[in-house]
């Protein structure tokens, strides 16, 4: 065979190749004749398969005799089309036979170099006609056909949700004619494809095209790039259309999951911090968390704006007048929240969910511990200051906080941000229950004995507000006047002055500790004071001041407490008594001075006599002896019989004591700050005869004593008292 046939017949095989597979050069030039050095006639061949697999092929507009079962060549496999199937070649449309042409051409080299660059040629067409088959899919938002045409990554990444079609429409993906300007291989498997988009070189854009092949030898896309320019000065910015696709989707199935999801949808929807803090809140509110945020988000009706950086993306979703800000993270193959920002023009804004969620856990993480009296828990929950003076050793059944049913109910939240540097340093969650609020009050800091994250909430107080009376009741307030009630009253129990001085007002201590000694404290009776534990019934704040009624005994009382430099001090004890003021505070500014006086009266103690004695009393006996005058009746038992009524009237009080048969009146005056005792009457009947008067019958001994021994009562030094000073 001649170099001129060899050389002709390989043209001829090369050309079968290319129309093989499909390749549809408008024109092959055949070699140069090597004897006439005239080139062959040109001619254009376009294949056809008929219904029957059959291939022509044509030659300068000429029907050539048909190749039975149209041949594509793969190494030395030879494919034929499957029977009944229009595509033209390669993939599943070609069978595999045994025989062909190899054989046939093995002594040619250079038909094995055609038969390489065939099987090139038909890979290049082979993705050629995937990206053409994919894009008029797009084209004609043909889910299935994209689905047909793309990997399995691209498939989920994609086309996972019904609404894929409207989320590729806002990526305003191109549209028009497709012109493949370079195809690249990556690897066997792998192509990357340059691909121009447009009607004309103004409108054009420009596609990248990553592409893989099957395990059954299909080409089919795996993602696709576009190119925009970038804002600014950035320059041109690549994005992938699986990874923002992936991210709108995404954004759907978050909007889905906060406002019609089960519990498990929305924790899924967020990133695994965010749903760790997710996961312990209660189902109330977490269900008011999500659905607040997404109320009114149109985010499948109206196009978010997304912006990606590396792993991390913002989208932001209308809402009703205002917007949504989503902060999310790619993790395991989805992209998922990892925080929710919240403004509206309403005032309805909400700063951070995951903010609120460290709250709200904060919130419930306290209200099971305090049911549970967990006091390690409660520790690690709460601020220092909270959990050392109020909750360590309280009785906390003595306060009790329904915690189930605060639990299971909406939530306010508000926020208290630090004016220097605008960051959120406390927070208040407010839980309405019945006729009475809850205020959790939460502060950043540190627990005690545990290690806290930095940023979580501790909660610092919780307040009970009472809606029809306006009652604001704190807790540790609550248990600090427990346990001031408590100690007050041990401390009356056991006469302890010191502690008694420290539990107490400086108003309660001016009045009536401050002026009294142990002997007196541990003689003077409050018999409605029993020396029992007192147990709290109702607890009343008004502002500084709280009002603590308690069963003591047999009794009940109320004790006063006012709030002094941070802490409850009592004020005042109300007593269940009649015929005498129920102040313990008023029976005791008065009983402490009379019964200070019988202890002087009783030891003979001038110096006490005399503090606790009126200007007469002073002047007229005490100042001219040295010991008390012998009256002729016993004055200190007179003085402590029991009491029976306290008569006050200005700044005179007078003091009836009794045991049934005798009666003592004991009549006091306020003399500065303090009241003594200005006379005293004895009663033992009904006529003149029976009643005595201290002031008269002491004058009347020592005139006596003094006439006894040759001497006169020495006139008092000083001012000169009237005589309506002797007498009641």
């Amino acid at each position: 065979m001649d170099v001129r046939r060899i050389a002709l017949r390989e043209s001829v095989l090369t050309h079968r190749l290319a129309i093989c597979n499909n390749a549809r050069p408008s024109s092959h030039t055949f070699p140069f004749n090597s004897t006439t050095s005239r080139p062959f006639r040109r001619f254009s061949a376009s294949p056809a398969c008929d219904r029957s697999g059959v291939m022509h092929r044509s030659v300068a507009g000429a029907r050539l005799p048909s190749i039975p079962g149209r041949t594509c060549l793969r190494g030395d496999r030879q494919f034929r089309p499957l029977a009944g199937s229009d595509r033209r070649c390669g993939g599943a449309g070609c069978r595999f036979s045994g025989n062909g042409m190899m054989s046939a051409l093995r002594t040619s080299p250079l038909t094995l170099i055609a038969l390489i660059l065939a099987t090139a040629g038909c890979a290049n067409f082979e993705t050629s006609r995937a990206i053409d088959d994919f894009a008029q899919s797009l084209a004609e938002a043909d889910t299935e056909g994209l689905k047909e045409r793309s990997t399995e990554r691209f498939r989920h990444q994609v086309l996972r949700l019904p609404e894929a079609q409207d989320d590729l429409r806002v990526l305003n993906l191109p549209d028009g004619p497709v012109k493949i300007v370079r195809i690249d291989d990556v690897s066997e498997d792998t192509k990357h494809a340059t691909v121009e988009v447009g009607d004309n070189e103004k409108t054009v854009e420009t596609l990248e095209y990553h592409l893989k092949r099957t395990d059954s030898g299909d080409w089919v896309v795996d993602d696709v790039f576009i190119t925009q320019e970038g804002r600014g000065r950035n320059g041109p910015v690549t994005k992938s259309v699986t990874e923002q696709m992936n991210l709108l989707l995404s954004v759907r199935e978050f909007v889905a999951a906060w406002g019609e999801g089960q519990r498990e949808d929305v924790l899924q929807a967020a990133t695994g911090e965010f749903r760790e803090i997710l996961e312990e809140l209660p189902p109330a509110y977490l269900q008011q968390l999500t659905s607040r945020i997404v109320k009114d988000a149109r985010g499948r009706s109206t196009r978010p704006e997304a912006r990606i950086t590396d792993e991390h993306a913002l989208v932001m979703l209308s809402r009703g007048r205002g917007k949504v800000i989503l902060q999310m993270d790619f993790e395991d193959e989805r992209w998922r929240v990892s925080d929710v920002a919240m403004e509206s023009a309403e005032g309805e804004a909400l700063p951070s969910a995951r903010e609120s969620a460290l709250a709200l856990q904060a919130t419930a993480g306290f209200l099971n511990s305090y049911a549970a009296v967990d006091r390690d828990q409660l520790a690690r929950l709460c601020s220092e200051r909270f959990f050392k003076n109020s909750l360590a050793s309280a009785d906390l059944s003595t306060v009790p906080i329904p915690s189930i049913g605060l639990l299971a109910s909406r939530y306010e939240l508000l926020y208290h941000r630090d004016t220097t540097d605008q960051k959120t340093d406390r927070a208040d969650v407010v839980i309405p229950q019945g006729n009475l609020s809850y205020m959790v009050s939460l502060v950043r800091g540190q627990t005690t004995g545990l290690d806290a994250s930095t940023g979580d909430y501790l909660v610092d107080e919780v307040t009970l507000y009472e809606s029809e009376t306006g009652q604001a009741k704190r807790v540790s307030s609550l248990f600090t006047a427990h346990a001031v009630v408590e100690l007050f009253a041990q401390a009356v129990s056991e006469r302890d002055r010191g502690m008694l001085t420290a539990l107490s007002t400086s108003d309660l201590n001016q009045r009536a500790w401050s002026r009294v000694n142990d002997v007196v404290l541990s003689t003077v009776p409050i018999q409605e004071m029993e020396p029992v534990a007192p147990r709290v019934v109702a607890s009343v704040f008004q502002g500084p001041v709280a009002e603590i009624t308690v069963t003591q005994g047999t009794r009940a009382l109320t004790y006063i407490l006012r709030s002094s430099g941070g802490r409850m001090l009592v004020d005042d004890v109300l007593l269940p008594v009649a015929d005498r003021s129920n102040s313990l505070k008023s029976n005791l500014e008065v009983m402490l001075p009379l019964y200070s006086f019988a202890l002087g009266a009783h030891s003979h103690d001038m110096e006490l006599l005399r503090k606790n004695s009126g200007t007469g009393l002073d002047r007229i006996v005490w100042a001219h002896t040295d010991s008390v005058p012998d009256i002729g009746f016993p004055l200190v038992e007179h003085l402590t019989m029991p009491l029976r009524t306290i008569r006050t009237l200005g700044d005179q009080s007078v003091v009836e004591l009794s045991d049934g048969r005798r009666v003592t009146r004991v009549t006091l005056m306020r003399e500065g700050p303090h009241y003594v005792v200005q006379d005293v009457s004895f009663v033992y009947g009904d006529g003149p005869q029976d009643q005595a008067q201290l002031l008269k019958t002491m004058r009347d001994v020592l005139a006596a004593r003094n006439t006894h021994a040759g001497g006169a009562i020495e006139a008092p030094r000083g001012e000169v008292v009237p005589a309506s000073a002797e007498s009641f």
